[in-house]
């Protein structure tokens, strides 16, 4: 996830256990495989957090000494902060966190304070810096005392009396928040930087020597930057966007992306690196860093050729199912921190499939308007087209559970139009993922109950369960209180409590009905709601219900939203907090119009079809589809869902690009009717640039998948060759 370091930090927990030496090959030593949170450094060595079976573990590494355990917790451990003296942790008690304080020098420990939920630390001398959903707060750990710094301030990094911290300002639905980065040192407070950015705000940030480092997340200004107290002036150190970024022996390092491969850069020099790694710091002048696998953290100290060596170093995936029809392959499964069927793994290459004609709903699937399409040809074009177009492997639909109207029950979709769409999509080589509820309505009535279980029932007694990839217990389950905000936060008119208790309740049983079966259960989250307590959207996965049961506790893989770049500090999230489980990217795409309502929402000129990531293309629809494929490509998704097949029929009106939804004019594929000035593909189930993207990622061949390029190759190539 995004990494926020101090110059000089330390961190100890406990009392101190007899020193263990760490596994050592040549020139790189792995302090541990089950990292949780993030290092922290200093001149008395490295301290991280692990996980050890069902329990947590702080622990130190120092140079010549090895590894020490330093504290054992059946409790989680987060949120490490230190100085030269003084350590504080998290210890997470349901919702609650217990602060601990710890004397680097006495081993003495202490209860600092507890909290009524997540925050992010910073310990400088006397002073502790809590962010959480009463703001940023300065705390003496002398006498208790508090004073608040900012009333939306985030993630703090404190050290030498010099403070940092950054600030979220919500934007509109479908719009990028707008960040900036707070530096408090002399006296005085300095904006030091400001942007609309995606997920998280930034990549990292930084104190050093005399100013500050920093880099934001994608989408927002790109690059590296360093500004300087004495002058008050920004230098850019580097112009490509870091996937990470740290101090190593005082200096700025960080890991970009250099076409298929990776760079690791420090001090002006470029050394290529055979895999991803995440650059956590450095250490007696070697670098620390970390990489996952399978769902796990490594932590792991030497230099950067026998790191990137050990790191990708993996067991080869066996082969995936090369059946045309998915029952051949068995049912979908968790596997670790994957998918797999029953001949291997398994990756979703899938797209949000929707007629056009129906909307952005469930009516697609209800049998009357599902009965006219197969009539009219349209349901098996945009089949056609998801597995020609796209190469999907996997098909995300929403459908309706019965409800009640006026004392009957209404069944809206049978299990026979379901079965049959499932035959129609296997038949292209497509599962279904199904997302079966998008309210807060809870209740999980006889009537939905026995619906769901007969509708498995109904693909099991067929041979068919393989066709079901999985169950979506709800769309978005924290999106359900209005305005796009996150629902799993307290705010004015609004109680958490309630709402959480009902989502995870109602997840529980959809899990109860799916299992029976042997059905894979995902729960959808959106990481782009407001935010309320100063805690990041994928944390409501681990929120616990009143009953101490959370979201990730009770379904087989987490299945996140992100449109605007942010999924590589989503699944960031999930994994340094200890998730090791399936992850699906369930939701990505990103609009090509109405442009008059935002500038981002285009296609972009021709070339972003081929380049997305070039700088004429940056701020694009195809640039952040192609940074959240980027980090499928390179993160441990077990693959995702491009939203949406084709843009929908209900934009098309004379006031569409004033006043028509964003979301109408997120299609792969564009259809007949309106559009602005932001799209510039045009015919029926023709690729936007998006979809280009999409294609490739998910396997096809470049003039496949661009279906416009053989026409503008004619129309060019007469021309170049006079």
């Amino acid at each position: 996830m995004k990494r926020f370091f101090l110059v000089l930090m330390a961190a100890a927990l406990g009392t101190p256990a007899p020193a263990q030496p760490a596994q050592t090959t040549p020139q790189q030593r792995i302090l541990t495989s089950q990292l949780v949170g993030h290092p922290a450094v200093t001149d008395a060595g490295i301290f991280f957090l692990e996980r050890r079976g069902d329990q947590y573990a702080a622990a130190r590494y120092r140079a010549g000494a090895g590894s020490q355990t330093l504290a054992l917790s059946p409790a989680p451990l987060e949120s490490l902060a230190a100085d030269a003296a003084t350590a504080v942790w998290a210890e997470a008690n349901g919702e609650q966190r217990r602060l601990v304080g710890y004397d680097i020098a006495s081993g003495r420990t202490w209860q600092v304070a507890t909290l009524a939920g997540r925050a992010d630390l910073a310990v400088d001398g006397d002073t502790l810096y809590i962010a959480d959903a009463d703001g940023l707060r300065a705390r003496s750990l002398a006498d208790g005392g508090e004073v608040l710094v900012s009333a939306s301030g985030r993630r703090p990094v404190a050290a030498g009396g010099a403070l940092l911290w950054s600030e979220e300002q919500p934007g509109d639905p479908g719009q990028r928040s707008v960040w900036r980065l707070v530096l408090r040192a002399v006296g005085r407070d300095a904006e030091l930087a400001r942007g609309a950015a995606g997920y998280g705000g930034f990549v990292s940030y930084a104190l050093v020597g005399g100013g500050a480092l920093w880099a934001f997340a994608p989408g927002g200004p790109q690059g590296v930057f360093r500004y300087a107290l004495a002058s008050g002036a920004t230098e850019r150190l580097a112009e490509a966007q870091p996937d990470s970024l740290a101090l190593w022996g005082g200096a700025a390092a960080w890991v970009r992306a250099e076409g298929d491969g990776w760079l690791i850069e420090r001090g002006g020099v470029a050394a290529a690196l055979p895999v991803r790694l995440a650059v956590e710091g450095g250490y007696g002048g070697e670098l620390l860093a970390s990489w996952e696998e399978a769902g796990a953290h490594t932590l792991a100290l030497g230099d950067e050729a026998a790191l990137g060596a050990r790191a990708a170093t993996r067991a080869a995936p066996s082969a995936a199912c090369a059946s045309a029809d998915p029952r051949a392959c068995g049912q979908v499964r968790a596997s670790g921190g994957a998918l797999a069927d029953g001949v291997g793994p398994w990756a979703m290459r899938g797209v949000q499939f929707f007629l056009p004609a129906y909307g952005i709903n469930d009516k697609t699937f209800y049998d009357g308007n599902y009965a006219a399409a197969v009539a009219d040809g349209s349901l098996d074009f945009w089949l056609d087209r998801a597995q020609s177009g796209l190469r999907a492997n996997a098909l995300r639909i929403f459908i309706s559970l019965p409800y009640r109207s006026d004392g009957a029950t209404v069944t809206p979709t049978s299990h026979q139009t379901l079965y049959d769409f499932a035959q129609r999509a296997a038949s292209r080589g497509m599962r279904l993922g199904i997302s079966i509820h998008n309210s807060a309505d809870w209740a999980m009535t006889p009537e939905r109950a026995a619906w769901l279980a007969g509708l498995l029932d109904y693909f099991a007694a067929r041979s068919a369960l393989p066709l079901i990839a999985y169950l979506n217990s709800d769309n978005e389950i924290n999106n359900h209180c209005g305005d796009g905000r996150d629902c799993f936060d307290n705010f004015s008119g609004h109680e958490a409590r309630p709402y959480i208790d009902g989502a995870v309740g109602w997840t529980a049983q959809v899990a109860a009905i799916a299992r029976a079966r042997g059905v894979l259960v995902v729960a959808g989250i959106s990481s782009e709601v407001q935010d309320f307590d100063g805690t990041r959207a994928a944390f409501d996965y681990f929120r616990p219900a009143s009953d101490g049961r959370s979201l990730a506790a009770l379904v087989d893989a987490l299945a996140p939203h992100n449109y605007s770049g942010g999924a590589a500090g989503v699944i960031d999230d999930l994994r340094y907090n200890g998730y090791q489980g399936p992850v699906l990217l369930e939701e990505y795409g990103f609009p090509t119009d109405p442009q008059p309502q935002d500038p981002a929402w285009t296609e972009g000129p021709p070339s972003c079809r081929l380049a997305p990531l070039a700088a004429g293309c940056q701020g694009t629809a195809p640039y952040f589809v192609e940074v959240n494929l980027q980090a499928m490509r390179t993160r441990s998704y077990s693959g995702g869902a491009a939203w949406m097949l084709a843009d929908m029929d209900e934009r098309n009106s004379g006031s569409a690009c004033a006043k028509k939804p964003f979301a109408l004019w997120t299609g792969l594929f564009t259809t007949s009717g309106t559009y602005c000035a932001g799209t510039a593909t045009r015919g029926l189930g023709t690729p936007k640039a998006t979809g280009v993207r999409v294609c490739l990622f998910y396997g096809g061949e470049l003039f496949a998948c661009d279906t416009t390029l053989e026409l503008r190759t004619r129309m060019y190539l007469p021309i170049v060759g006079r």
